[in-house]
């Protein structure tokens, strides 16, 4: 899994830095079955793509994309600049977009909350697995 896919940056072939770094750590792409999305502004969600022979790709397309409908709804408003929707129509058309509400579970090991932490639909997630609990997120006070 992956909990957000930063601004995209790529190396000097056009590969992902994020999908290197996954091949790093004795990964492929392919094997990341959840992208998990805090939020949707550039900085987070720029490597849900990628450009393969010059044309936009999901970049993981063994995974679910898991987004917040408000967070998703947001996105294409015009509320912000910080959203780039032309990645998220990429997404929408792959058929990997699983759009959540509120507080859930992905499966047996991840949860989601809906908690506001940087815009108004921004998502938490609680992972557990392996006897350790891990979470992602960004809280208010």
């Amino acid at each position: 899994m992956i909990c957000d896919t930063g601004l995209g940056h790529t190396d000097d072939r056009g590969v992902l830095e994020l999908h290197n770094n996954i091949r790093k750590l004795g990964y492929e792409p392919d094997d990341v079955k959840y992208v998990l999305m805090s939020h949707l502004h550039k900085d987070h969600a720029g490597g849900m793509v990628s450009m393969e022979g010059g044309s936009p790709r999901i970049a993981f397309p063994e995974a679910e994309y898991i987004v917040q409908r408000g967070e998703w709804e947001d996105a294409y408003s015009g509320i912000s600049s910080s959203y780039r929707t032309e990645i998220f129509d990429v997404v929408q058309r792959s058929g990997n977009l699983v759009l959540v509400e509120g507080a859930g579970q992905v499966n047996t090991e991840i949860s989601y909350a809906l908690n506001g932490g940087h815009t108004p639909h921004h998502q938490a997630f609680h992972i557990h697995t392996g006897g350790e609990h891990y979470f992602s997120g960004r809280c208010t006070t």
